[in-house]
């Protein structure tokens, strides 16, 4: 039996095989159920046919017994552990207790959890799959034009101040372009945010280049977290990353983390986070492994420690070049085949970071989703949306406030400034109208308990697309029914497999929530 999948009508499921044995997800229970094969061919039958001409129907290919058998098995299915219900959610909404205008306004007046600052937007960089290096169409090229004043950029902090006082945490980042292309501002922010809240977590993404001592010892003492963009050997890094010249920028970013490492172990070993883009390049994928499991990327082997990254899907030059989308699925097959031996071998916890990275959210959100029933839910919010201004915070270098810097690269969604705050009336049509135009498909969606549709997926030119958000859930269903394919495979071969994340959980990991609330 050929490994593959089936999506069913009658009920919000999927079903996949795996050459040996035949499983469906249930959205309704969030179960993974084994099951036999012929339960793939006879479920949408089921709620719709009565016993003797499901019998009949598919009396050429299985004998009666086995089709009765079949039949009995979901119905003990649903009895027995409330799984394979028919189910369609009612709405898309962000609470059942207060109007939806309230909602938004209690949150973006008390528990706003990110502050990001459009530092510059200029780099010392011109990496060629960068989605500000020209090759991607109506996106913006890096520029002098737009870096925030520090006297904004301080109003921008006094007003998140305010309004985070109730959230658990609070964080800044810094964004670019490249920040350390202004370090005396950076310095002075942070110095700043610091005085007005001495408990929020600074974090800023380098690409290496610049980092000295002099910059560390600041970073260091104002706890300021860093990512350094870094793909791997010298070949595979130059490849892609390169200065305005053209020339690679391996040898200064190994210098910078070879500092760090040396003169401020206690941030290498706890603040340092190394993100590597999946980009085609000379480098066997056995070469960009061993430099990873190097002791200069020690630091990659500490959960967090290591992100990895794929090209902005947009249609480009740089993808169509390099046949990227196919590149990407090689990868991918090949890493599944790691993290499968690993696993089944009984060494998920050792796998390499490159491997884990590609995967560890997925498997994540699979391990440790709820087994709540959806009648169970009081409201279903809408997949991965945040309440614009909430979780995320982008102030540009105007003033102007938007839910993240990708919309703000599309120049869409604009939801204040730092003049007149919030515009919680545009806040709320933004909701309103996102719950009201995808519930239908939602409601039909076997993926709807691990769907992460945000509204940069569901916007296109100012104004909601719904045909790109379609393509955008076909290639999430496609992603997760590989994803539950994988987890479930894994489990077959090796039933304790994943025990380890509950071990990681347990020392501070960080959960991982399903987008039901």
């Amino acid at each position: 039996m050929t490994p593959g999948s089936i999506e069913f009508k009658r009920l919000n499921a999927v079903g996949f095989w795996n050459g040996r044995s035949s499983f469906v997800y249930d959205t309704f229970s969030n179960e993974i159920l084994q099951v036999d094969p012929v339960v793939l061919d006879v479920l949408d039958d089921s709620f719709e046919l009565t016993r003797e001409r499901v019998i009949e129907k598919h009396s050429a290919r299985y004998p009666a017994t086995v089709v009765r058998q079949a039949l009995l098995d979901i119905e003990t299915i649903q009895r027995g552990r409330q799984a394979l219900v028919p189910f369609r959610i009612p709405a898309l909404s962000l609470g059942s207790k207060a109007p939806l205008e309230e909602i938004v306004q209690q949150r973006l007046e008390n528990e706003l959890t990110q502050l990001t600052i459009n530092v510059t937007e200029n780099c010392n960089l011109r990496c060629r799959y960068c989605v500000y290096s020209g090759a991607y169409s109506g996106r913006r090229s890096h520029n002098r034009a737009n870096e925030i004043s520090l006297p904004l950029a301080m109003r921008a902090v006094d007003y998140f101040a305010e309004r985070s006082k109730k959230s658990a945490r609070r964080f800044l980042s810094l964004y670019g372009g490249e920040p350390l292309l202004r370090f005396d501002f950076v310095k002075a922010l942070v110095e700043y945010a610091r005085q007005v809240m001495p408990d929020v977590s600074v974090a800023m993404t380098t690409n290496g280049t610049l980092l000295d001592e002099t910059k560390m010892k600041f970073l260091e003492a104002n706890d300021v977290a860093l990512t350094i963009s870094l793909d791997g050997p010298e070949k595979a890094h130059d490849s892609n990353r390169v200065y305005v010249d053209g020339r690679g920028t391996f040898d200064s970013v190994r210098a910078s983390v070879e500092m760090i490492q040396r003169k401020f172990p206690e941030f290498y070993a706890h603040k340092l986070k190394i993100n590597s883009v999946v980009a085609p390049h000379e480098c066997s994928p056995e070469m960009v492994e061993d430099f990873f499991a190097s002791p200069l990327m020690a630091c990659t082997w500490r959960n967090q420690g290591f992100s990895l990254g794929l090209i902005n899907p947009q249609d480009n030059t740089f993808m169509r070049t390099h046949n990227y989308t196919e590149y990407v699925r090689n990868y991918y097959v090949r890493t599944c085949k790691q993290f499968m031996r690993a696993h089944a071998g009984g060494c998920g916890a050792a796998v390499t970071p490159l491997t884990r990275a590609l995967l560890d959210r997925q498997i994540r959100m699979i391990y440790f989703r709820s087994k709540l029933r959806l009648r169970e839910y009081d409201f279903f919010w809408p997949n991965g949306i945040c309440i614009p201004g909430m979780r995320s915070l982008f102030v540009s270098a105007s003033g102007r406030f938007y839910p993240c810097e990708k919309l703000y690269d599309y120049g869409d969604m604009e939801i204040g400034d730092i003049e007149s705050g919030f515009d919680v009336k545009k806040i709320v049509g933004f909701v309103r109208e996102y719950c009201e135009q995808a519930v239908e498909d939602c409601r039909h969606c076997w993926a709807l308990r691990l769907c992460g549709d945000c509204f940069l997926t569901f916007r296109g030119g100012g104004s909601w697309d719904l045909a790109k958000r379609r393509d955008f859930c076909a290639g999430q269903r496609s992603m997760w029914v590989s994803a539950l394919a994988l987890y479930a495979t894994i489990l077959e071969k090796n039933s304790s497999a994943f025990e380890y994340l509950a071990k990681e959980e347990n020392r501070g990991y960080g959960s991982v929530n399903e987008v039901m609330r």
